[in-house]
């Protein structure tokens, strides 16, 4: 049986050609039009009521179904309620439940998943990490403020630093307890498809 062509591959994970506009994304955020609207055009994030809202901080929820549609996971859904505050009905139970299925993602202590509250730039790098199985490699840090990168987090920034998946500040530092806007988020998961198209 043939592999599949980089090509093939290629075209299963974006289509650079399909585009779709949004009102608010404009020239003003130049580094990140070509992430929001070819993934839009891709039917992997969507608009809101409003228009994109690139500057609102993306949820933990909303992130999530990005990954799950950008990587064409396979949705599963189960009978239990895996997280106490997901909620069978809502939108977002069916990727909360998948990423958890598959590994890419935990609760907390108390069983919760928090789908409304935001995400920060190290929670980003692990889910990632996840992603690509590279949660416990030793990964060399350059960052400024490496020191302050809780261990939980170290190898899946320094995958995203390393494949430039997810840069630092002009300062040089990290700053993962950040959150991300749906705009960062966007670049983020447009990055890590050009990396997963191109290795």
């Amino acid at each position: 049986e043939e592999s599949e062509t980089e090509e093939e591959v290629e075209e299963k994970l974006l289509d650079l050609e399909k585009r779709k506009e949004f009102e608010d994304v404009d020239s003003s955020i130049s580094w990140a039009l070509d992430a929001i609207e070819i993934l839009a055009g891709n039917e992997i994030i969507q608009g809101t009521e409003i228009g994109f809202e690139p500057h609102r901080t993306i949820t933990r929820a909303e992130f999530i179904k990005l990954i799950i549609l950008s990587n064409k996971i396979e949705i599963e859904e189960t009978s239990e309620n895996i997280f106490k505050d997901v909620e069978k009905e809502k939108w977002f139970t069916q990727y909360i439940e998948t990423a958890y299925k598959n590994e890419i993602i935990v609760g907390d202590e108390k069983g919760n998943f928090r789908p409304n509250d935001s995400i920060s730039r190290y929670e980003i790098a692990v889910i990632i990490s996840r992603l690509e199985n590279m949660e416990n490699e030793e990964i060399q840090l350059n960052f400024s403020d490496k020191d302050n990168i809780p261990n939980w987090a170290k190898s899946g920034v320094g995958f995203l630093e390393e494949e430039k998946i997810m840069e630092g500040y002009e300062d040089g530092s990290f700053k993962g307890e950040k959150a991300l806007t749906r705009a960062e988020a966007a670049v983020v998961v447009f990055r890590y498809l050009n990396y997963l198209i191109n290795k």
